[in-house]
C-alpha cells in the first residue's frame, strides 16, 4: 500500500512538472506567460521543488530508518541542497510579490479580459497591464507608474473604458503638479494607456492625459487656454 501511495506520489509530480513545462514552452513562445488567478509561473515552480523537497525529506528519513542507503551523504548534501534553494526562492519571491495585488476588468460584451498586477514595494510602484489569452495565459502590454508606491487602482484612482477594439485605461498622478485649462480651473495629471484588444504582441500606446473637473481625461495638446503672464501653468 505504502509503495502504490509513493508511485502515486511520484507520478502526480511528474506529470505536474510535465504539464507545467509544456505550458511554460508555449507561453514563451507566444510571447506571454502563466497565470492562475494571482499565481503566475515562478510560483508554480516554486510549488513544484517544494512538492519535491518535502518528498526528497520523507525518504531520507524512510532510508535512514531502514539503514539501506548506499551514499547517505551524498543523500543528504541534496537534500540539504534542495532545501536551502526552497527557502531562498520562497523569501525572495514572497519579498518581491507579497504586495502584488490583481484587479480583472472584463470589457461590456464579455469577449475581452484585463489583468492588472499593482507592484509596491517601498517607494516604487508599477501596474502592469496584461490582456488574457487564455484560460490560464496572459500576455503583457505595457506598465504605467504609481507614484510613491501607491495602489491607485485599489484606492480606485483609475478610469477604465472599453471601446469597440481598444480599452483605454488610465491612472492618477496623485503627486505630481496640476496644470491651468481655464481660469482657476486646474487639471491633474494621469497616465493612461491605449490596449488594442485581440492582437497579438504588445501594442499599447502609452500617454499622459489631464483629467478636468468635470472627470474628463484631455491630451495636453487639447488644452488651449492660455494663463495670464501673473498664473503659473501648474502648482
Amino acid at each position: 500500500m505504502a509503495k502504490k501511495l509513493r508511485q502515486l506520489i511520484y507520478g502526480v509530480l511528474l506529470i505536474y512538472g510535465c504539464l507545467l513545462l509544456s505550458l511554460q514552452i508555449y507561453a514563451v513562445q507566444r510571447g506571454q506567460r502563466i497565470l492562475v488567478g494571482r499565481f503566475h509561473e515562478d510560483f508554480l515552480w516554486l510549488f513544484f521543488i517544494a512538492a519535491w523537497t518535502i518528498v526528497a525529506i520523507v525518504s531520507l528519513i524512510r532510508y535512514k530508518m531502514k539503514g539501506n542507503t548506499r551514499h547517505p551523504i551524498l543523500v543528504i548534501v541534496g537534500v540539504i541542497v534542495m532545501t536551502l534553494f526552497l527557502l531562498v526562492s520562497s523569501f525572495l519571491i514572497w519579498f518581491i510579490h507579497v504586495e502584488d495585488t490583481y484587479h480583472t476588468f472584463q470589457s461590456p460584451d464579455g469577449e475581452h479580459i484585463i489583468v492588472t498586477c499593482e507592484i509596491s514595494m517601498l517607494m516604487f510602484g508599477e501596474i502592469l497591464l496584461y490582456e488574457k489569452t487564455g484560460p490560464l495565459l496572459v500576455e503583457y502590454e505595457t506598465a504605467l507608474p504609481a507614484d510613491d508606491g501607491m495602489k491607485l487602482i485599489t484606492n480606485g484612482d483609475y478610469q477604465i473604458e472599453w471601446l469597440d477594439d481598444k480599452v483605454i485605461f488610465s491612472v492618477s498622478q496623485c503627486t505630481r503638479g496640476r496644470i491651468a485649462y481655464g481660469p482657476n480651473q486646474w487639471a491633474q495629471p494621469w497616465w493612461t494607456a491605449e490596449i488594442k484588444l485581440g492582437v497579438s504582441g504588445s501594442n499599447a500606446h502609452r500617454y499622459e492625459t489631464y483629467k478636468y473637473e468635470d472627470g474628463l481625461l484631455h491630451t495636453k495638446d487639447e488644452i488651449t487656454y492660455i494663463p495670464s503672464d501673473s498664473e503659473d501653468l501648474s502648482d
